[in-house]
């Protein structure tokens, strides 16, 4: 039986499977399964994870860029804020010293007059003598500025017995229509005496008129004297106030304006008007500048601010609105508030803020190419995976082929000695006929025993060796 053993043609390759016994399989296909795993199963758990991400990707539930878009927009954002609290501050300084200034000579032109402020409105030709001397001051605070518009408005009024003489105030605005250039010398004229306009090279348009109309609903004057007759020892640095309701209430403007209004003070604390400067779109374009926007098409929107909204219905803005709706636009972190007034100020619950959008085609645009970037790279690497898979295998499976040949063809010319591990003579037999190649079934044939009687023996030989496949059996005796 030896004999014929050993003078069976050798199995050529590796070791076919033992299919035969579910028992002896399972224990069989060990190894070859933690080859799987180590070759096979990261390629499908990529390709499945690759197909979620594509998914995720197309219906916009995951992005990978818009964490970098919000972050350059949201510096862009910060920087605009800090611009505008840095140049709106500078307003407020001169508009502080420009109503000092006025207070000095108004002052003096009462005393030297020995008229008291509600009289001033019985004797038009020191008004107008007011006006006169003060125009020259006007002019150079418009100029030193740089803003659009320079207003001052009496607590007086030309002709007190005329019908509406209550809300009449006499007094300045005059606009640089070269807000950005202060040296350009055309400006317009647009309150106060005509004589003086013609004096002094300024043009006058169709809608000047001579005094200010100033209703309830012009705070740009009311809010001032209503926050000095509560607090008559309120610091001018705590009595700026900042609006956009305009100037004019029967005018519509083309542009929205920003205005900081200053109470006029005496020194001995009596309300005087008040005075500011009107700053223009073209202020706050010159401080947020599409151009150099980290994107392009960004709408830069700044105005009073709820914690909701922006409300009044007057903002600034900048860049490419066209004819588009806010919700035609993404605006990433909401917004960011732009701080006016000192935390003292009775004001200071007023916010304005500033945002910036960017149109939601844009947006979708520039997600989509920088997914397609990462998506591409995904693509990339599962690529190389896969191909790294393949070769893994291929050499695994040449590799375990070839060792297991040698190991064959060495047990075929010296089977190896079982004596150390107590097998039986029958255990010995099979353990060589397994070396050698033969399956259960074959084993079962050779020695003329039944299929489960050497199934028995093939789990008493795996347990005795301390092993669970042929492989292992094959690398035990081949060491």
């Amino acid at each position: 039986m030896q004999e014929s053993a050993t003078e069976r043609p050798k199995p050529k390759g590796p070791p076919p499977e033992i299919k035969n016994d579910p028992e002896i399989a399972k224990k069989e296909k060990g190894s070859f399964k933690q080859h799987l795993f180590l070759t096979r199963i990261p390629v499908a758990l990529y390709t499945l994870g690759l197909v979620v991400f594509i998914i995720l990707l197309l219906n916009g539930t995951i992005n990978f860029g818009g964490k970098e878009v919000k972050g350059q927009i949201f510096r862009e954002r910060h920087r605009i804020a800090l611009d505008l609290e840095r140049r709106l501050g500078e307003v407020v300084v001169d508009s502080i010293q420009f109503s000092q200034s006025l207070a000095r000579n108004i002052e003096n032109h009462l005393r030297f007059s020995e008229l008291s402020m509600p009289e001033l409105s019985y004797h038009p030709d020191i008004l107008e003598a007011i006006a006169n001397d003060e125009l020259d001051l006007v002019l150079f605070a418009l100029d030193k500025a740089k803003v659009s518009g320079v207003f001052v408005v009496l607590a007086a009024t030309v002709n007190p017995y005329i019908e509406g003489a209550d809300v009449s105030h006499s007094g300045f605005f005059i606009r640089n229509a070269e807000p950005v250039v202060p040296s350009s010398s055309y400006k317009l004229f647009l309150r106060g005496f005509a004589d003086l306009a013609y004096q002094n090279n300024l043009s006058l348009l169709s809608n000047w008129r001579l005094e200010f109309t100033i209703t309830s609903d012009r705070d740009f004057y009311t809010a001032p004297k209503a926050s000095h007759q509560e607090n008559p020892s309120l610091p001018l640095a705590r009595s700026y106030y900042w609006t956009f309701n305009g100037l004019f209430g029967e005018y519509s403007e083309e542009e929205p304006t920003i205005l900081c209004s200053v109470p006029i003070i005496s020194s001995q604390g009596e309300f005087l008007g008040v005075c500011g400067f009107e700053v223009s779109t073209a202020n706050f374009k010159a401080i947020h500048n599409s151009s150099t926007d980290p994107y392009p098409q960004l709408l830069g929107i700044f105005g009073p601010h709820n914690g909701k909204e922006f409300e009044g219905g007057q903002y600034f803005f900048s860049g490419n609105k066209e004819d588009r709706q806010f919700a035609d636009f993404v605006f990433l972190d909401d917004t960011e508030a732009v701080k006016l007034y000192p935390g003292n100020s009775p004001y200071k619950d007023k916010v304005m803020a500033v945002a910036l959008g960017m149109p939601k085609q844009d947006y979708k645009g520039l997600l989509f190419s920088h997914n397609s970037i990462l998506l591409v790279i995904l693509i990339l690497l599962g690529g190389g995976i896969f191909t790294v898979s393949l070769l893994l295998n291929h050499y695994y499976r040449t590799s375990y082929g070839e060792q297991l040949a040698k190991l064959q063809e060495q047990f075929a010319r010296a089977p190896p000695n079982f004596d150390k591990f107590g097998l039986s003579k029958r255990e010995k037999e099979i353990c060589t006929l397994l070396l050698k190649g033969y399956t259960i079934k074959e084993i079962g044939a050779e020695l003329f025993i039944a299929f489960a009687t050497v199934n028995n023996h093939c789990q008493n030989i795996y347990r005795k060796l301390d092993i669970n496949s042929r492989q292992e059996l094959f690398l035990k005796f081949g060491s």
